[in-house]
């Protein structure tokens, strides 16, 4: 964070620059989601607690204007005031997209103001036709190189009117979607694009209303796919605990299995308590007796509760 005094700019903003349809737009833009893209800095050889402006003369100026005292910037190490804006990565098309979006959901409404355009069919010029000719030239020469199908020259020319249009539309339709298109109106020869202003009100309520509906529409719809979504992810993990506590299961039905078969063949060996034993005999029977314990230990009540609040915990 940087106080806006100890900040000096490299060049001034002048009033006719504030003026410009650039300006206007940051200005805008800062006004309705905030600052997107901090202003660059380096600190001031001189004095360290002073900042040198790299990059974002226009944004601190109206951030300025806007009365702020201080802001957050990136620090840069270099002090590379005539090169920076080689590293100044610009703001990319998509990330336009989702400023727009962001500033539509803060509640800002769409309106297009501008100049309708007459038009008529394009006449090719001497220099048009002489570049289609030396193309159909090439073509014949080196056909696979030149296209058959290529327009020389534009379909319409459209030149000014003078008569202003005025366009609402519903900012979270899409621009082929139905009901995109709120309310249209022009000027005509009867009347001009003023004389419709109270028409222009209903419309901008009603488009209001409108696109509030269809963002809580949105929003809901947004809600019950979460929902859903972490319903399913409750599922999955019910599924995999249970899958856990088969498999639990099945491993001791195992072991007991295991362990009858063992206590078989013990008895088997100790079929005749009073009759001598081999050393051997006896070694086989202590191994014997051994495996037995941990096998009824590993099966017993208290273990398996311990082992079943374990998996428990780890799921």
């Amino acid at each position: 964070m940087a106080r806006l005094a100890d900040i000096q700019p490299l060049k001034l903003v002048s009033e006719e620059v504030k003026r410009s349809s650039k300006y206007r737009q940051i200005a805008a833009s800062v006004g309705e989601i905030g600052l997107v893209e901090p202003p660059v800095v380096a600190r001031s050889r001189d004095d360290q607690g002073k900042f040198l402006l790299l990059d974002g003369h226009l944004r601190l100026e109206v951030l300025r204007d806007r009365g702020l005292l201080e802001i957050e910037c990136l620090v840069s190490t270099e002090d590379e005031a005539f090169t920076y804006n080689k590293r100044v990565n610009r703001i990319a098309i998509i990330q336009e997209h989702r400023m727009i979006l962001k500033a539509v959901e803060n509640g800002v409404s769409e309106a297009r103001i501008g100049e309708t355009k007459d038009k008529s069919a394009h006449q090719p010029t001497q220099a048009e036709l002489k570049a289609k000719a030396d193309w159909e030239e090439n073509r014949r020469k080196w056909p696979s190189l030149y296209s058959r199908d290529r327009q020389h020259w534009r379909s319409w020319d459209n030149r000014p009117s003078g008569r202003l249009s005025l366009t609402l539309t519903d900012p979270l339709r899409l621009q082929w979607q139905d009901g995109h298109v709120l309310g249209r109106w022009h000027d005509r020869k009867s009347s001009k694009l003023g004389a419709h202003l109270d028409e222009v009100l209903v419309g901008m309520l009603a488009g209001a209303a409108t696109a509030r509906h269809n963002r809580i529409a949105a929003e809901a719809e947004k809600r019950r796919r979460e929902e859903a979504h972490q319903a399913y992810l409750k599922e999955q993990e019910r599924r995999r605990y249970e899958a856990q506590v088969d498999a639990f299961i099945e491993g001791k039905a195992d072991e007991l299995f295991r362990l009858q078969k063992i206590l078989a063949f013990r008895d088997y060996i100790a079929r005749e308590p009073g009759a001598p034993r081999s050393p051997e005999e006896d070694a086989v029977l202590r191994a014997t007796n051994d495996l037995i314990s941990r096998l009824q230990h590993g099966l017993s009540a208290d273990t398996l509760k311990n082992a079943l609040k374990s998996a428990r915990q780890i799921s």
